[in-house]
């Protein structure tokens, strides 16, 4: 019993890991996104 409790526990930490996760992930892509359009932008300008 005790561990059935544990282990509901558990997985309820883990959902709310996986959503804080998530929104990094999120936050990561958006500045990744920013991040290669600067790097881009830079290339032209260079180049040109």
């Amino acid at each position: 019993m005790p561990l059935r409790h544990l282990k509901d526990s558990n997985s309820g930490g883990l959902s709310e890991r996986e959503r804080s996760l998530k929104t990094q992930l999120r936050w990561h892509m958006a500045l990744a996104a920013i991040a290669v359009g600067i790097g881009v932008a830079t290339l032209l300008a260079l180049w040109w």
